[in-house]
């Protein structure tokens, strides 16, 4: 489980240690003249020595430029490179580990702060979404991943769309609150509809689109704003977290240097071996036209009016507007956006999609983009056309540039170089081809030329077709190759030509020595292609049954998806790493490249439909027979990969294993303090799958619609997010799900059918119910009715959901396991996923089930042979979740919930029961000072219930939770952590002050009458942050155990059965027995002293604790301007959004900052 944790605060101690301590001598007042002279005459010769070198320097560098360098010749490295007299960068921050020439940051230390006005440039950047109206889902994504963009103002969006669709218009204005623009649908009324726009009268085609919602938002939409930029989207695209910060950034050199026009946040050569450097960007003749950003001043007064009445590609002929008029691009090495799709919706109209969109698409199936909150790009400057040159031929850090480059004679001596991984840092490759800037300037090429630079890009796996290659600069193309860099150039590129060459090449090489054969063997040689691999890393075999995550995590590397996607073919180094004896391109799961350890053959991967060439890559994916090959980045210090892959998007909408990238293990796991896996060994990832009697796809599920969670009637977005939360769970399937609605609900007929593909029935309600409780127990009964008589008909048991709900990926395989105790063990009488006191510094261990005597309603699993004896028969006409809770119906049985929860209420279920339970009335803490630091304990507290984030959990032996074996695990055999194993707190002061923060188990025997009735109770809820109202929740016979730091603490009331009841009678004395033949003392579970008995009304007077999650630390970050997700990645910790929370009170703050100036608690 993951857990918010750092490395603790050293930065003060750090600073004072490094400060120079004063002299404790005296110091001579006036130092004689004559040694004072001599040091001025020594200072003076060497600056004129300094002053020769340099000249001497520069005069060399004209003569290495002038010819080839060879690949076997000592190459010069001064120092110049790789700190020039301009400021070309951002110094490194001290401490931070950088350095120089740093691969994965050479230009600005990864853990640099942001300029502090960047918040002002990020609010002057317009945002312009291109919509179709045809494919909502794809809109909703796109407006979801945009609304995660750090930095991103609501108010600067507008979507643009091209078609009349009213769902997308809705989800705009309604679901996301943006401005929306576009065609009316032809209806009677229009009351409920916004004015009608001029010159969207009626839909268009993508060319004529385009224009309109670049001639509305900068003539009209923003043009009274302080807006200066428009930053241009499109519906299928998503985007990284630091593309407004990355746009923010380079804005003002629109404004500086007239050369350049935009800025793209997308890399069409941006393949995962190819990149690794978010600090790294280019100039580039190529216009993208994908996720740009161009000044409003330029569009409005020199793009639009030129715009051409028709056409059939507006971004073929953007790009020949703009090379006409000799301005370029920037572009990211690791791109800001990519395409989330494979298929071509042009603005809706799949007939308008050219090759270059389908190629666009297709190539981000293989390519990574950026996970950093905020990447500081250095010292832009060197990105202006005055310096770009120099920097991109001699001055790039690590002696990268192309005048130092050796040059590479054939392609076979590429392939060595790669296989070597031994070479110079900058390779060149003169070819024999037009440059690719003439290309662009042409209009397209002829169709030889064209094929000629097909079968080179082709070998490089980049994007071609009529336009040549891409991403050029003056007709070169710069790529990383294994640690290396390699430049592309064209034969007549100006930089290895004419007065401007900075290189002058050998012979050419032909591009038609890079043909490929069908085998993937070369053409002029024969030999197989060794694929390229990520910079910085190592290729490797794992052990049988072991994922790329883990193998990786072993050797202090990370993986990532993409990479694994990259070098799934049968070709070098899958067959050379693994010695196959044979290959075959598919393979049978997600669990390879890799090679069966028994047959000794490999499988390359699992292809993404649709997506030519583009294999799945699944870092977290392993079979017990398979030993995976594996690539692994590694980290230059401290410096993490910020790098995620766009496979999974691809993947989740092929049906396959999503992502589960996690390059750092949880904290939880790895630090070895608090055991997170008592039940299962590699719980996570299991070896097999779990033991259960059904399959995840065969319990059938019933998700009741209620338009009480709803905001307005027709607001779908509720239950949307919860068949889309379903949908992901693994081994799912649509033929065992029902989702029951009231009557004349056509969206909601369309959202089950149409976009899930689910079955639905429709459940009459009377009108005459306006009661919200009774018209949900109608809605429940009706519904489990219908399903006992469908998709139920022959099962076993039923899972139960309600809209709003969020499962997690693990969901159907916790139920499908525990659905056998369930029918074996007749003291039980449901399982529910939702473990009410499972607040983020509560939970651990996915492998936890506990017994308890609460329902809670959220997420049950009960038999169908129950629900038709007797639970429908009597069926309550109101409040229907107390049936569970009759003492006539329960019969003294119980339940089954986790520790960490698989199911999650809404939040509008979590309003009610707050005030329910008056809640809302008390004055509480989230983890206060005991100075005034108060807060109501509102329903945002429960909102920080982490679900399990693993798509299987094996939970191990379940036979452990019948009734008998459980009161014994309970008891004493629960892996150090049994109750009779626990040491007494009489005090509440040790829990306060953290002296049980580890050490344990603990248990804290309060004051209580009855654990049903007692309303002492809610002191010591308020004190933990627990729900105040009776019967104790989630309580076992009235004890309440709750994971406590790195130990557990139990709250055992004193009228509990287990602390003097016959069952602490049965198991305390079998104990006492046994301790008194091996002679070693052992205690009741009551204090032997009565007043050790803890009184609950002194919890309402004591300070309440930081609640942290196991194995935890809050820790301040070092520079500011660092998220906690970098912070804590930097000691290989993973931050939980929902254990912010829990820190957000002056007593964490002070702890970890000082706080010299004093604490105000925020509103």
């Amino acid at each position: 489980m993951p857990a918010n944790s750092g490395r603790r605060q050293r930065g003060r101690d750090k600073s004072e240690k490094s400060l120079p301590k004063p002299k404790t001598k005296a110091q001579p007042q006036a130092p004689r003249r004559t040694g004072f002279s001599f040091r001025w005459a020594g200072v003076l010769t060497c600056l004129v020595l300094l002053q020769a070198a340099v000249g001497f320097f520069f005069w060399h560098s004209r003569r290495i430029s002038s010819k080839p360098v060879s690949l076997t010749e000592e190459r010069p490295r001064p120092a110049e490179f790789l700190a020039p007299p301009k400021v070309l960068r951002a110094a490194p921050v001290p401490g931070s580990g950088l350095q120089s020439g740093s691969l994965l940051a050479a230009f600005a230390a990864a853990d640099a702060p942001i300029p502090g006005n960047l918040e002002n440039q990020t609010a002057e950047i317009a945002i312009l979404v291109i919509a179709s109206g045809r494919r909502l889902q794809r809109l909703r994504d796109t407006l979801k991943s945009l609304s995660r963009v750090d930095g991103l103002k609501m108010s600067s969006v507008l979507v643009s769309q091209a078609s009349p669709g009213e769902a997308s218009r809705r989800a705009v204005q309604e679901e996301f609150g943006l401005a929306w623009v576009g065609p009316l649908p032809k209806v009677v009324s229009t009351k409920s509809l916004p004015p009608l726009v001029a010159g969207f009268e009626q839909e268009a085609k993508p060319f004529e689109h385009y224009r309109r919602s670049l001639d509305h938002a900068v003539r009209q939409h923003f043009r009274a704003e302080s807006f200066r930029s428009l930053l241009v989207l499109e519906e299928e695209l998503v985007f990284s977290p630091d593309l407004l910060t990355f746009s923010a950034q380079l804005e003002p050199l629109l404004f500086k240097d007239r050369s350049l026009w935009c800025i793209s946040a997308w890399n069409d050569n941006g393949l995962a071996p190819y990149t690794a450097d978010l600090t790294v960007v280019l100039r580039t003749d190529w216009f993208s036209g994908v996720g740009w950003l161009a000044r409003l001043d330029d569009l409005r007064s020199d793009l639009l009016p030129a715009w051409p009445g028709s056409g059939q590609h507006w971004r073929s002929w953007v790009r020949r507007n703009r090379v006409d008029a000799q301005q370029q691009c920037l572009i990211p090495e690791v791109s800001r956006a990519a395409f989330a799709t494979v298929s071509c919706d042009s603005a809706g109209l799949a007939a308008e999609c050219g090759d270059e969109e389908i190629a666009a698409r297709q190539l981000s199936a293989k390519a990574v983009m950026s996970s950093a909150m905020s990447a500081h790009l250095g010292d832009v400057r060197r990105l202006e056309a005055s310096n770009y040159q120099e920097l991109f031929t001699v001055k790039w850090p690590a002696s990268e540039g192309l005048a130092l480059a050796a040059q590479v004679a054939s392609p076979a001596q590429l392939q060595e170089l790669l296989q070597t991984r031994k070479g110079p840092r900058a390779l060149l490759l003169a070819l024999a081809l037009p440059s690719p800037q003439e290309v662009t300037a042409a209009g397209g090429v002829q169709q030889a030329t064209a094929g000629l630079w097909a079968e080179l890009l082709t070998h490089f796996s980049l994007l071609g077709g009529g336009w040549g290659p891409r991403v050029s600069y003056k007709g070169v193309i710069r790529l990383r190759w294994g640690d290396s860099i390699l430049f592309l150039a064209a034969s007549d590129s100006p930089l290895l030509k004419g007065p401007m060459a900075v290189v002058q090449s050998s012979q050419p090489v032909s591009a038609m020595q890079f043909s490929v054969l069908p085998t993937g063997g070369l053409r002029s040689t024969g030999v197989k292609m060794t694929l390229p691999i990520a910079p910085q890393s190592t290729v490797s075999a794992s052990v049988p049954g072991a994922s790329c995550a883990r193998h990786c995590e072993g050797v202090g590397g990370v993986c990532v998806d993409a990479d694994l996607a990259a070098v799934a073919s049968c070709v070098p180094p899958l067959t050379t790493v693994l010695k196959c004896s044979q290959c075959s391109d598919k393979a049978k799961s997600s669990a390879f490249p890799g090679m069966e350890h028994e047959s000794g053959k490999c499988f390359a991967g699992v292809s993404i439909s649709g997506a030519k060439g583009a294999m799945t890559g699944d870092c977290g994916a392993s079979a017990p027979d398979v030993r995976r090959l594996c690539v692994c980045r590694t980290r230059q210090g401290d410096v993490p990969v910020r790098l995620q892959s766009l496979s999974r998007y691809f993947q989740q909408a092929a049906g396959t294993s999503s992502q589960r990238l996690r390059s750092f293990q949880s904290a939880r796991e790895n630090r070895g303090q608090a055991e997170v896996s008592r039940f299962a060994r590699r719980a996570h990832a299991p070896v097999s799958a779990p033991s259960a009697r059904l399959r995840p796809g065969e319990l059938p599920v019933v998700v009741i619609a209620l338009a009480a969670e709803r905001e307005t009637p027709d607001d779908l977005s509720s239950l949307r997010a919860t068949l889309a939360s379903l949908a992901g769970a693994d081994g799912f399937s649509h033929k065992s799900v029902l989702v029951a609605h009231e009557s004349r609900q056509l969206a909601a007929v369309q959202l089950v059918e149409e976009e899930f593909g689910m079955q639905r029935v429709e459940v009459p309600v009377s009108k005459l119910l306006t009661d919200q409780s009774k018209r949900s127990a109608a809605l429940h009964k009706a519904a489990l009715l219908h399903a006992l008589g469908g998709i139920a008909k022959q099962a076993s048991a039923v899972l139960v959901l309600t809209e709003g709900m969020r499962v997690s990926p693990d969901v159907l395989w916790y139920f499908v396991q525990l659905e056998g105790v369930l029918h074996q063990d007749k003291s039980l009488l449901a399982v529910s996923g939702w473990n009410d006191n499972g607040l983020a510094p509560y939970v651990a261990d996915p492998t936890v089930v506990l017994r308890t005597d609460w329902f809670s309603g959220i997420g049950w699993l009960v038999q169908a042979q129950t629900l038709r004896e007797e639970l429908i028969p009597q069926w309550p006409t109101s409040d229907w979740e107390r049936i569970f809770q009759s003492p006539k119906i329960r019969k003294g049985r119980q339940f089954l919930l986790p520790e960490v929860s698989r199911v999650v209420p809404s939040s509008a279920w979590l309003e009610r029961a707050t005030l329910a339970s008056g809640i809302g009335d008390q004055r509480a803490l989230r983890g206060g000072d005991g100075r005034g630091d108060h807060a109501s304990l509102q329903s945002s507290t429960w909102e920080q219930t982490p679900l399990c984030s693993y798509s299987m959990v094996d939970l191990g032996d379940v036979s452990r939770l019948l009734k008998t074996r459980y009161r014994e695990l309970f008891f004493k055999d629960w892996p150090g952590e049994g109750l009779l194993n626990t040491k007494l707190l009489t005090s509440i002061r040790p829990i306060v002050d953290g002296r049980i923060n580890a050490g344990g188990p603990w248990r804290l025997v309060f004051r209580n009458i009855d654990p049903e009735t007692d309303t002492t109770w809610r002191a010591i809820a308020s004190f933990f942050s627990l729900w105040p109202e009776l019967p104790i929740r989630t309580a076992y016979h009235g004890v309440v155990r709750l994971r406590w730091r790195d130990s557990v603490l139990y709250l055992v009331p004193q009228s509990s059965l287990l602390a003097s009841g016959s069952f602490a009678q049965e198991f305390v004395g079998d104990a006492v027995e046994n301790s008194l033949s091996s002679g070693q003392a052992t205690e009741s579970i009551m204090p032997v002293v009565k007043s050790q008995i803890v009184d609950p009304m002194l919890f309402f007077a004591s300070a309440r604790p930081v609640l942290l999650p196991a194995n935890a630390e809050v820790v301040a970050a070092a520079v500011p301007g660092t998220s906690c997700q970098e912070v804590c990645a930097e000691t290989r910790h993973t931050c939980l959004n929902e254990d912010l929370f829990f820190v957000n009170n002056c007593a964490a703050l002070a702890g970890a900052f000082g706080c010299s100036s004093g604490c105000e608690p925020s509103e």
